[in-house]
């Protein structure tokens, strides 16, 4: 029954976030793709709730994926917005309305100005999760 109801609550979300897109004028395939986008983020921060993650969580990842460099200039665009959509929209976090959207839109402006080592931390935080 708990499973049932695990499940309930991952398909509800799911669709408050696919009506959030829709309100944003993204719809069809390109919702799939935001979702798809989010869900990346989610499963890159393994044990890490969505309400848990801070502006700089959200900088380390966005430029770790301009450092792998398998996105092209307009799939990074589309995850800024779909990451922008989760945090503002669904998840409220309070740190997501002052969060500089557009300038992120840019990695080759923010990224250089990154702390590496901020960066490094991320990156440990990911695949050591802090014991809760």
């Amino acid at each position: 029954m708990e499973a049932q109801t695990n499940q309930d609550r991952t398909e509800a979300f799911w669709g408050r976030y696919r009506q959030a897109l829709a309100a944003e004028g993204i719809r069809g395939k390109e919702a799939d793709w935001g979702i798809k986008r989010a869900e990346s983020f989610i499963k890159s921060a393994r044990g890490l709730r969505l309400k848990e993650h801070t502006a700089e969580d959200l900088r380390a990842y966005l430029c770790r994926q301009t450092i792998d460099g398998w996105l092209k200039d307009w799939q990074y665009g589309q995850m800024v917005d779909a990451l922008r959509i989760l945090f503002r929209q669904i998840v409220k976090s309070p740190w997501a309305s002052e969060f500089q959207w557009d300038k992120w839109k840019e990695p080759h402006r923010t990224c250089s100005a990154f702390s590496v080592t901020t960066l490094i931390a991320y990156q440990e935080a990911i695949v050591t999760p802090p014991a809760r």
